[in-house]
Protein backbone atom coordinates (compact mmCIF):
# COMPACT_ATOMS: atom_id res chain seq x y z
CA UNK A 1 0.00 0.00 0.00
CA UNK A 2 1.22 3.49 -0.90
CA UNK A 3 0.89 6.40 1.16
CA UNK A 4 0.89 9.41 -0.33
CA UNK A 5 3.43 11.89 1.22
CA UNK A 6 1.85 15.31 1.42
CA UNK A 7 0.42 17.55 4.97
CA UNK A 8 -2.39 19.33 5.40
CA UNK A 9 -1.56 20.66 8.43
CA UNK A 10 1.84 21.58 10.29
CA UNK A 11 2.56 19.02 13.24
CA UNK A 12 2.68 21.93 15.76
CA UNK A 13 -1.11 22.87 14.97
CA UNK A 14 -2.33 18.97 15.02
CA UNK A 15 -0.36 18.66 18.33
CA UNK A 16 -2.11 21.96 19.89
CA UNK A 17 -5.30 20.53 18.25
CA UNK A 18 -5.20 17.25 20.44
CA UNK A 19 -4.35 18.74 23.44
CA UNK A 20 -7.07 21.34 23.12
CA UNK A 21 -9.27 18.36 22.74
CA UNK A 22 -8.10 17.06 25.84
CA UNK A 23 -7.86 19.87 28.04
CA UNK A 24 -11.55 20.47 26.83
CA UNK A 25 -12.99 16.57 27.80
CA UNK A 26 -10.85 16.48 31.03
CA UNK A 27 -11.46 20.51 32.02
CA UNK A 28 -14.66 21.32 29.99
CA UNK A 29 -16.30 24.65 30.98
CA UNK A 30 -19.44 24.89 33.24
CA UNK A 31 -21.67 27.29 31.64
CA UNK A 32 -25.45 27.44 33.03
CA UNK A 33 -28.86 27.15 30.92
CA UNK A 34 -29.13 30.22 31.21
CA UNK A 35 -25.95 31.82 29.62
CA UNK A 36 -25.14 32.85 25.81
CA UNK A 37 -21.87 32.06 24.41
CA UNK A 38 -20.44 33.84 21.19
CA UNK A 39 -18.40 32.04 18.81
CA UNK A 40 -16.98 34.38 15.83
CA UNK A 41 -15.45 32.27 12.45
CA UNK A 42 -13.03 34.77 10.60
CA UNK A 43 -13.79 32.88 7.26
CA UNK A 44 -14.75 29.76 6.43
CA UNK A 45 -12.76 28.62 3.55
CA UNK A 46 -13.73 25.95 1.34
CA UNK A 47 -11.22 23.58 1.99
CA UNK A 48 -12.07 23.43 5.45
CA UNK A 49 -15.42 22.87 5.31
CA UNK A 50 -15.29 19.44 6.51
CA UNK A 51 -13.38 20.48 10.08
CA UNK A 52 -15.89 23.49 9.84
CA UNK A 53 -18.75 21.25 10.04
CA UNK A 54 -17.27 18.98 12.85
CA UNK A 55 -16.84 22.01 15.19
CA UNK A 56 -20.66 23.46 14.55
CA UNK A 57 -21.84 19.31 14.99
CA UNK A 58 -19.67 19.31 18.05
CA UNK A 59 -20.57 22.51 19.68
CA UNK A 60 -24.70 22.02 19.30
CA UNK A 61 -24.87 18.55 20.76
CA UNK A 62 -23.34 20.46 23.91
CA UNK A 63 -25.11 23.92 23.33
CA UNK A 64 -28.67 25.12 21.87
CA UNK A 65 -27.82 27.70 18.82
CA UNK A 66 -29.77 30.93 19.04
CA UNK A 67 -30.91 33.05 15.89
CA UNK A 68 -29.34 36.48 15.92
CA UNK A 69 -33.16 37.58 15.59
CA UNK A 70 -33.61 36.08 18.96
CA UNK A 71 -31.00 37.70 20.79
CA UNK A 72 -33.79 40.67 22.02
CA UNK A 73 -35.54 37.72 23.47
CA UNK A 74 -32.53 36.19 25.30
CA UNK A 75 -31.79 39.69 26.89
CA UNK A 76 -34.97 40.15 28.25
CA UNK A 77 -35.07 36.64 30.20
CA UNK A 78 -38.10 35.21 27.75
CA UNK A 79 -35.98 32.54 26.20
CA UNK A 80 -35.47 29.16 28.12
CA UNK A 81 -33.44 25.59 27.19
CA UNK A 82 -31.45 22.74 28.75
CA UNK A 83 -28.49 23.77 27.14
CA UNK A 84 -26.63 27.03 27.20
CA UNK A 85 -26.89 29.02 24.62
CA UNK A 86 -24.89 29.44 21.59
CA UNK A 87 -24.57 32.26 18.74
CA UNK A 88 -22.65 31.63 15.79
CA UNK A 89 -21.35 34.58 13.99
CA UNK A 90 -19.20 35.73 11.09
CA UNK A 91 -16.23 38.18 10.54
CA UNK A 92 -15.06 38.75 6.71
Amino acid sequence: MVIPNFKLHKSSHVLKSILGSLEFLFNAPKYDNNELIVVNYHGTPKKFHKNFKQQVDFLTRIYKPLNATDIDLYFKGQLTSKKPLILFTFDD
